[in-house]
């Protein structure tokens, strides 16, 4: 992504979107219908996010339009990694971005189009799966690559951000 890039996007597709303002300011999206990089506790996730009120969205459900005006009108947004957070080149300068990643695969993809708009980025690298799958008494699921990695997010640690 370049600036000209970023700034030819924001350029032919925000007029539409200022149109449609009936989404949420505070977005969490979920990867629990993906195959791969899933918030393994999302459920915990999600009623953390809830008390704090976030809403729970799902991409693939989703219009074009649709995804470029939530982002456009959002204000936080909460996310693991995946091709959703393509969409914060349609956020506002100051919106809040907060990305999560498995301990061992950082991208970084978002923070480079959140440099080029002004947004405000973090990230948070997710806790060991060895543990919760121990837990669990289930064995951990294989990968073979490590941006595919599912997530185990530390509630405290997002709570801190």
């Amino acid at each position: 992504m370049t600036q000209w890039g970023a700034e030819f996007l924001r350029r032919q597709f925000l007029p539409t979107a200022a149109t449609n303002s009936n989404f949420p300011e505070k977005i969490y999206i979920s990867r629990q219908n993906a195959s791969y990089r899933r918030v393994v506790n999302e459920s915990e996730v999600v009623d953390f996010l809830l008390t704090l009120g976030f809403v729970c969205v799902w991409m693939e459900v989703m219009t074009f339009a649709e995804q470029v005006a939530m982002f456009a009108g959002a204000k936080v947004i909460v996310a693991p990694h995946g091709a959703g957070l393509t969409n914060t080149v349609f956020c506002e300068s100051g919106t809040k971005v907060i990305e999560m990643f498995a301990r061992q695969s950082v991208s970084i993809n978002y923070w480079l189009i959140a440099e080029l708009v002004g947004i405000d980025y973090y990230y948070l690298l997710g806790d060991g799966l060895d543990k919760y799958y121990f837990q669990r008494g289930e064995d951990k699921p294989p990968c073979n690559h490590p941006l595919y990695e599912d997530i185990y997010v530390n509630i405290s640690r997002l709570g801190d951000i």
